[in-house]
């Protein structure tokens, strides 16, 4: 395939990282987390260096019928093994209205960049991840209930929302 050229780096990256979505890899949470972070960084970098703009990152998730799955509730299985339920998205102490994919796209890539995931599992067994964003002035970013969002994905729904952020990028900047 080459090297891609400058220019096109964004939507070659973004391509091939969606074609990586498709293969059966061993560590499939840590592949998907790759991955997401990937589409997350680039789109967002290349927006903000007005490389590309696409609208998609300033639309509210509400705009989106393929994100209904984000305001369902769900359960997951704790360390104790409880299942606890929860809200796929859950917001503290920030505003709802108008949240776009750029502020959802940026609280994630900090809840990666601090560490603040967790998985979910029963046994060894993997079901999903949440992710958390601290706000800065907690001024600590421990496991904890000062979150000020929360978001649980299963691992079909995080290949699901990694595929909607490079599908959505590529029909925007073909």
């Amino acid at each position: 395939m080459g090297f891609p050229s400058v220019s096109n780096f964004d939507k070659v990256f973004i391509t091939r990282t969606l074609e990586n979505l498709d293969q059966n890899v061993p560590s499939t949470f840590t592949h998907l987390i790759n991955s997401l972070l990937g589409l997350i960084i680039l789109p967002v970098q290349w927006n903000i260096q007005g490389r590309r703009e696409p609208k998609f990152l300033d639309k509210s998730i509400d705009e989106f019928d393929e994100l209904n799955f984000l305001k369902e509730e769900t359960y997951y299985c704790n360390d104790k093994g409880e299942d606890i339920k929860v809200n796929r998205l859950e917001f503290k102490h920030i505003e709802k209205t108008n949240f776009t994919i750029k502020i959802l796209l940026d609280r994630l890539r900090n809840s990666i960049a601090h560490q603040a995931i967790r998985p979910t599992k029963d046994g060894d067994e993997w079901y999903g991840i949440i992710f958390r964003n601290y706000s800065t002035e907690s001024k600590t970013f421990e496991w904890g209930d000062n979150y000020d969002l929360q978001l649980y994905l299963s691992e079909d729904e995080l290949k699901f929302f990694s595929e909607f952020i490079a599908k959505k990028y590529l029909e925007e900047t073909s």
